[in-house]
Formats: C-alpha cells, sequence, structure tokens
C-alpha cells in the first residue's frame, strides 16, 4: 500500500525544467552556487535528465530561493525609486517656489525701475542723428 501511494505520487511530480532562465544581470548580484545550481537543471544539460523526487524538490527550492533574492533585490531598487522621485519632487517644488518668488519681486518693482534693452536697427540710428544734427544747427 505505501509503495503504491509513494509510486503514484512520483507519478504526480511533473517534470520540470528551470523556470528562471539565467540573466547576466541577475548573475552579476546573485552568489554563483545558486546559479550553478539553477544551471544544472535539466534544460542546460546535454545529458538525459534525472527525474528523482528528492532533486525535484531541490531543484523547486533552489528556484524558490532565487525568486526570493530577485524579489529582494527589487525590493531594494523600488525603494531607491521611490527616493529618487521624492527628490525630484522636492526639488520641482523649491524651484517653481524660486521661480513664484522671482515673478512676484519684478511684479513689485515699479516700471520706470526696470530697464528695457531695445534693438534698433542702424538706418534708425541714422536718422536719430542726422535729425540731431539738424535740430542743433537750427538752435545755433
Amino acid at each position: 500500500g505505501a509503495d503504491f501511494m509513494m509510486s503514484q505520487k512520483m507519478r504526480m511530480i511533473p517534470v520540470m525544467p528551470a523556470l528562471i532562465p539565467a540573466n547576466t544581470f541577475i548573475s552579476r548580484n546573485i552568489p554563483k552556487p545558486i546559479i550553478q545550481q539553477s544551471l544544472q537543471s535539466p534544460i542546460y544539460s546535454q545529458s538525459p535528465p534525472q527525474h528523482t523526487p528528492a532533486k525535484l524538490y531541490k531543484d523547486l527550492d533552489d528556484q524558490v530561493q532565487l525568486v526570493k533574492q530577485i524579489q529582494r533585490m527589487l525590493g531594494r531598487e523600488q525603494i531607491t525609486l521611490e527616493r529618487m522621485i521624492k527628490q525630484f519632487h522636492v526639488r520641482n517644488i523649491k524651484r517653481k517656489q524660486r521661480f513664484e518668488s522671482y515673478l512676484t519681486k519684478a511684479s513689485e518693482t515699479p516700471n520706470s525701475q526696470q530697464k528695457r534693452i531695445r534693438i534698433v536697427s542702424p538706418s534708425y540710428i541714422d536718422r536719430n542723428v542726422s535729425l540731431q544734427k539738424s535740430y542743433n544747427q537750427t538752435e545755433k
């Protein structure tokens, strides 16, 4: 009876390759033994796979450990991203406040104190010079 149940249980466990393929980014951040175990899974090996229940459970456990490691990495990245977004918003708020204070200062100063830059053409300057000369000659 127990042998029959054990053989039924072994038949119910599907033959599975590694769930997560090797990735160069992951391989830089995960300890080598976990990656090597993952790479030794049946999908990567050339020899016929040996599917014993213990090996399948070990492979699944290795995959779970790999997923947990990736989740920790993603958690750290999420915290970093949230901190960067917060800094970005703080900088934008400060920039907006500086701009608004500049606008309020500009509106408080009267127009007579504001300096204006005028761009004039050379013909306009020549005309003004000739008018000034003619005006000076008429005064004499």
